[in-house]
C-alpha cells in the first residue's frame, strides 16, 4: 500500500468555543484523488484551512509525510503542500509566467531571484497545464478557466507531493469544469502525488474522484468510493434533499438528479437557527461568510454592488442578498429591500467596509435595526475613522450607532461569542 502523505487524526477546530470540526480522522495516500463534499456550513472550508496551516487545530494532529505539520517551519510545509484557493482574483497585471514563478518562492533564499532552473520548472508547469502559449499574457486578460489553470500551474511549480484545491470549478462553465478536473485527475497518475479537492457538485466528485469524504455538521459522516458515499439515503440525511441516484451509462459511477414534484421542502430545522444579516462591501463579507455558515448561522447580506467580491461570494454560497448596479450609489428601491432583510434578521453585523457617499444608506439601515430593537455588532469599530471617505458624514452616523447601543467587537470570534450570549446576560 502506498505511503500516507497526509494523515489526520482526531481533528478538532473552530473559531469560538463551539467547534466547527470535531473528531475528523482520515489518511490520504500517494496516487489518490479524494473529494470533500457536504452542504454549506458542514466544515469543508475549515478543514482546508486546518490542513494548510491557516487555522491551528484545538485538538488532534495533522501529519504530512510523517511530520507534524504545525511543528514544521513554513518553508518546510510550503515545499511539501500546495494550495489552490477558490478565489483566483489578482489585482495587479502580473504576467502568467510571473504568477507561476511565485510557486518557486519556498526554494529561494531571502532577496534571491529566480534562476534558470526555477524558470525551467515554471515553464514545465505551464506546459503541463496547457497554458505555455499564454506565459507572456497579463493575468488580467485571460478567461476564468485559464486563470484557474495558472493557479494550478503555480502549485505544480512548488513541486509538492500533496495538493489541496478549494472549489477549483467555482464560477466556471461546464466545459471548463470538466477541463479543470481532467487536468487535476491527470496530476496523480504517476502515483507520487495525493490530491484533496473541495467540491460542491456531487456529480463532478463522483465522476472524477476515486474517493469521497462527506462532512455533516463538522464530522466525517462517510468516507469511501463514490458509489458507497453518494447514495440517496446519505444525500437525504445530510443535505435534506430528495434525489434519484443513477449509474452513469459510460462509467458506471453514480450521478444525482433531483426528484421532481415530491414531498415538502425539508427546511424546518434550518428555520430554527439564528438569522444574521451582514452589512458589508469591498470583500469584507467574503472574508467571513464561510465561517458564519459553518457556525450554523443563516446569513443574508446587503447592499452590495454587482461584481463586488462580496456579491460573488454570496451568490456562490447561496446567501440571499440585496444588490445594486456596479459603481452605483444605493438607490431608494435597494434601500427599502435592505430594510426588509433587516426586519427578518435576528441580529445585524457591520463589517469594516469603506464608507463613502454611495453607501451611506447601509449605515442608515443599521440604525433601522437598532430602532427595531435588534442587536447590532460593529466589527473592528476602532478603525472607522480611517474608513470614512464621505467628508465626515459616515463617521457621524457610525458614532451615533455606538451611542445608541451598537456593540463594538474586535474580531469575528468576539462577534460569534456575543451572538451566542443571551441578551441581557
Amino acid at each position: 500500500m502506498a505511503e500516507a502523505l497526509l494523515d489526520v487524526a482526531g481533528l478538532r477546530c473552530g473559531y469560538t468555543a463551539a467547534p466547527v470540526l470535531e473528531e475528523v480522522t482520515f489518511a490520504l495516500r500517494a496516487g489518490e484523488l479524494a473529494a470533500v463534499i457536504g452542504p454549506n456550513g458542514s466544515g469543508k472550508s475549515t478543514l482546508l484551512r486546518a490542513l494548510s496551516r491557516a487555522l491551528r487545530p484545538e485538538a488532534g494532529h495533522v501529519w504530512v509525510e510523517g511530520h507534524d505539520l504545525y511543528a514544521a517551519s513554513p518553508r518546510w510545509a510550503a515545499q511539501r503542500l500546495a494550495v489552490v484557493p477558490q478565489d483566483t482574483r489578482v489585482d495587479f497585471a502580473f504576467t502568467v509566467r510571473e504568477i507561476v514563478l511565485m510557486g518557486r518562492l519556498p526554494y529561494l533564499g531571502r532577496f534571491a531571484a529566480e534562476g534558470a532552473q526555477d524558470l525551467k520548472i515554471a515553464r514545465e508547469a505551464l506546459r503541463q497545464t496547457g497554458i505555455l502559449p499564454l506565459e507572456d499574457r497579463s493575468i488580467l486578460s485571460i478567461s476564468g478557466g485559464e486563470r484557474q489553470r495558472v493557479m494550478i500551474a503555480r502549485a505544480l511549480a512548488q513541486q509538492t507531493r500533496l495538493l489541496l484545491l478549494d472549489e477549483p470549478t467555482a464560477h466556471l462553465d461546464i466545459n471548463y469544469q470538466v477541463e479543470i478536473l481532467r487536468l487535476v485527475d491527470s496530476l496523480r497518475h504517476d502515483e507520487t502525488r495525493a490530491i484533496l479537492v473541495v467540491l460542491h457538485d456531487l456529480n463532478l466528485a463522483a465522476q472524477f474522484c476515486d474517493r469521497v469524504l462527506l462532512l455533516h455538521r463538522g464530522r466525517l459522516y462517510a468516507d469511501g468510493t463514490p458509489a458507497a458515499v453518494i447514495t440517496r439515503e446519505n444525500i437525504r440525511r445530510v443535505y435534506g434533499a430528495e434525489v434519484l441516484v443513477r449509474r452513469h451509462p459510460q462509467t458506471g459511477r453514480p450521478y444525482v438528479v433531483a426528484e421532481a414534484g415530491r414531498g415538502a421542502p425539508l427546511f424546518a430545522e434550518a428555520a430554527e437557527t439564528p438569522l444574521l444579516h451582514v452589512i458589508c462591501g469591498a470583500g469584507t463579507g467574503e472574508a467571513i461568510f464561510d465561517t458564519l455558515l459553518e457556525q450554523g448561522l443563516r446569513v443574508t447580506a446587503g447592499v452590495v454592488n454587482q461584481g463586488d467580491s462580496d456579491q460573488v461570494a454570496a451568490q456562490r454560497l447561496n446567501i440571499r442578498y440585496v444588490d445594486e448596479l456596479p459603481f452605483t450609489a444605493i438607490t431608494e428601491g435597494s434601500h427599502q429591500s435592505h430594510l426588509r432583510f433587516i426586519e427578518d434578521a435576528d441580529a445585524v453585523l457591520l463589517t469594516p467596509f469603506p464608507m463613502g457617499p454611495a453607501n451611506l444608506p447601509n449605515l442608515e439601515a443599521a440604525h433601522h435595526a437598532l430602532t427595531l430593537g435588534k442587536p447590532v455588532l460593529l466589527l473592528e469599530a476602532d478603525g472607522a475613522a480611517a474608513r470614512d471617505f464621505s467628508g465626515g458624514r459616515a463617521l457621524e452616523l457610525y458614532q451615533r450607532l455606538r451611542e445608541r447601543g451598537a456593540l463594538p467587537v474586535s474580531s469575528l470570534q468576539d462577534a460569534l461569542a456575543r451572538l451566542a450570549t443571551p441578551r441581557g446576560a
